[in-house]
């Protein structure tokens, strides 16, 4: 079992027992704060990327990170600050997701929702500020389908490549 896989199961094993014991308790704070962190790990661990860093899993890259990176040849010195890695879907819109499907009768229910929204994208600190100028830094549009994880870069004109973060650094590095 690939490393991934392995945290991935032991936290989506955690949620689904979380969430079967505790289901009359879901409202207190500290057991969401709990909940979240577990959605957030197992999803940071659903893909064969990097689990522990939001930039290095990222399966996607703005236009303007591109330009950004490639300016600076990939020096993650001069690119700190500029940058931001995070999930399409926010980790909030998936715990809701995950708490409004609930009673979940088999835990396969529950790993699938979290396998759903695994993409992380690299945008810039300026794109990163005119989403949430825009009130989706931790929602997403209010007409979103529930599928379109872009839906709220496209709400914006937030262009991004399905590339991962990983392979830009290491193009830019070497050109």
């Amino acid at each position: 079992m690939a490393k991934n896989n392995y945290y991935f199961k032991i936290y989506s094993d955690l949620l689904y027992d979380l969430l079967s014991r505790y289901r009359d308790k879901i409202e207190v704070p500290s057991l969401k704060q709990v909940i979240r962190c577990l959605i957030r790990e197992a999803i940071n661990h659903a893909t064969d990327l990097p689990g522990h860093d939001n930039k290095l899993g990222a399966s996607m890259v703005s236009e303007e990170a591109l330009e950004l990176i490639k300016k600076h040849h990939g020096d993650n010195k001069a690119l700190k600050g500029l940058l931001v890695g995070e999930h399409l879907v926010p980790i909030s819109v998936v715990n809701k997701l995950v708490l409004k499907n609930l009673p979940l009768d088999h835990q396969h229910e529950l790993e699938k929702i979290l396998k759903t929204f695994t993409n992380r994208a690299v945008i810039t600190k300026k794109e990163h500020d005119k989403l949430n100028y825009n009130g989706l830094n931790k929602n997403m549009p209010e007409d979103w389908d529930g599928k379109n994880e872009k839906a709220r870069y496209e709400k914006v004109d937030i262009a991004l490549n399905e590339i991962s973060y990983k392979k830009v650094l290491k193009e830019a590095k070497i050109n």
